[in-house]
């Protein structure tokens, strides 16, 4: 069984994933972990993007447009996302400039689809969704970098303070 029988009452055990084994993972698992992560908010920007727009989430527009949409995003997205380097300073690095990169990014990956839209002669989706979705995807995106550095923050910090000898310098100074 699961858990150990202690006068009578039964304690279940807990098992959750380590607090720094996120940080431990080597680098090419923190970007495997990152492209399936991003394997899943691309396509689900595109979703949300169509039902803000129309207001159903499986309008026929979307069965139209959005049918190709879901799978040009990740073939035109995650290479977009790997060659212009989004996957190289990890989410320890995330500041700032790597939100407006992502915007810029997202950019290039809307203008990507559009182009593939219209080059194949696909059923487009309105204007406005190509503006959701980039804000949208941009958004969500950014929101898991932070997030992801924040987690890698607390706990690797966390680990080198426990383990830190403090120490005072004297003399410092003229």
């Amino acid at each position: 069984s699961r858990g150990a029988l202690r006068g009578g009452v039964q304690e279940l055990m807990v098992y959750s994933f380590p607090s720094t084994g996120l940080v431990r993972l080597r680098p090419v698992f923190r970007r495997l972990l990152l492209i399936a992560i991003d394997s899943l908010l691309l396509p689900l920007a595109v979703w949300q993007s169509f039902w803000l727009r129309l207001a159903h989430p499986f309008h026929p527009n979307f069965i139209a447009a959005g049918s190709w949409l879901l799978l040009a995003v990740l073939l035109v997205g995650l290479p977009v996302y790997a060659f212009t380097g989004q996957y190289k300073g990890l989410t320890r690095y995330v500041g700032s400039r790597s939100l407006y990169q992502l915007a810029g990014r997202m950019a290039v990956l809307v203008l990507g689809l559009l182009a593939v839209g219209v080059l194949l002669r696909l059923p487009l989706p309105p204007r406005s969704c190509w503006i959701l979705f980039w804000v949208l995807a941009t958004g969500m995106g950014g929101a898991l970098r932070f997030s992801l550095r924040d987690v890698f923050f607390k706990f690797s910090n966390h680990s080198t303070k426990a383990s830190a000898q403090r120490v005072v310098i004297y003399g410092a100074g003229a």
